[in-house]
């Protein structure tokens, strides 16, 4: 009951405080508007009296999840009378100011004040978007130097390509080691046929499947068995196809290992064995050595045949043991 009676007691004092605002009572509305705790009409109250000090006290103290708006309305409305400077300082309260600055500025044609505002602030969106642009307008030398402001590396490479300076644009990668500048490097010198560079920053982007592919195209198998180890075991399985084509067994044989491919790994070295290829005995010890008890019985019991049919009698009774 008594928690009707103040539901309708301040459900009373909103209606009685609207009726207020219409005759124009401002004050009597601020006072039936704190006495049943809806600071939120309050706020807006001052702002549509023109009270801007008093509403942003009010958001300040008692409706702080409107402190922002407050902030940015009061921010439009200094806009409106043209009082640019505290409109930009009320625009950074209410965190907008990254759009509406920029709008602000651009709409009185004030270009020269913006790019000023820029430099003086420290804000990294706001520093990369003024160096967006400078790079449409043309203006590499500004664009880069907002871009190093804001630390953006992967845009100082993509000048940098644009204009051919593929020195300055290494050395960025390189002091950086941004994966993303990297790779758009890699694509750039792809382009222009320099393969070799290109593989190289492919891998330090982590983009090992495109260094493994270039590497694949052009026959670079030292370049392709490097980054193969180091990339996922899907690439590890399909670059041991590809050394298995080609009859380097024993790479192939590492990377399904690698890759987890174990029988397959033991299959190849039973074929190279057969085919009278002695040297993939000493990889074969290699693999049988890693084998425990969870390995297939079926998979340690074909190794110790193996080992039989070809006189390595200690190895495969180890391996017997255990199988």
């Amino acid at each position: 009951m008594a928690l009707l009676e103040g539901v309708t007691r301040t459900w009373l004092f909103q209606f009685v405080a609207a009726v207020a605002v219409q005759l124009g009572l401002i004050h009597d509305a601020a006072r039936l508007y704190r006495e049943c705790g809806r600071y939120d009409l309050l706020n807006k109250l001052y702002q549509a009296s023109g009270c801007w000090d008093r509403a942003l006290e009010v958001a300040a103290d008692a409706d702080r999840i409107h402190l922002k708006t407050t902030h940015h309305q009061f921010a439009k409305h200094l806009e409106d009378v043209g009082d640019v400077p505290r409109a930009i300082h009320h625009f950074q309260e209410a965190e907008t100011h990254r759009t509406q600055v920029p709008r602000m500025l651009f709409d009185r044609k004030r270009v020269g004040d913006l790019e000023e505002y820029v430099a003086r602030d420290t804000d990294v969106e706001l520093q990369k978007w003024w160096a967006g642009y400078c790079e449409s307008l043309g203006q590499y030398d500004k664009a880069t130097h907002f871009y190093q402001r804001a630390t953006d590396h992967f845009a100082l490479v993509r000048i940098a390509c644009f204009n051919r300076e593929i020195g300055r644009a290494k050395q960025i990668v390189e002091e950086t080691s941004s994966p993303a500048a990297a790779y758009y490097l890699a694509r750039y010198l792809e382009g222009i046929s320099e393969i070799q560079d290109a593989i190289n920053y492919y891998a330090l982007s982590k983009c090992f499947n495109h260094a493994i592919r270039l590497a694949k195209s052009f026959g670079l198998d030292a370049e392709l068995m490097s980054y193969a180890l180091k990339s996922r075991p899907a690439l590890m399985i399909d670059c041991a196809l590809y050394f298995e084509e080609r009859g380097d067994y024993e790479k192939a044989v590492q990377l399904y290992q690698r890759g987890g491919e174990i029988p397959k790994a033991l299959d190849l070295c039973f074929k190279a064995g057969e085919q009278g290829r002695t040297a993939m005995f000493e990889v074969l010890r290699n693999i049988a050595s890693e084998l425990d008890e969870n390995t297939s019985p079926q998979t340690v019991a074909r190794c110790a045949e193996f080992f039989i049919t070809h006189g390595q009698f200690e190895k495969a009774v180890q391996l017997f043991i255990t199988g």
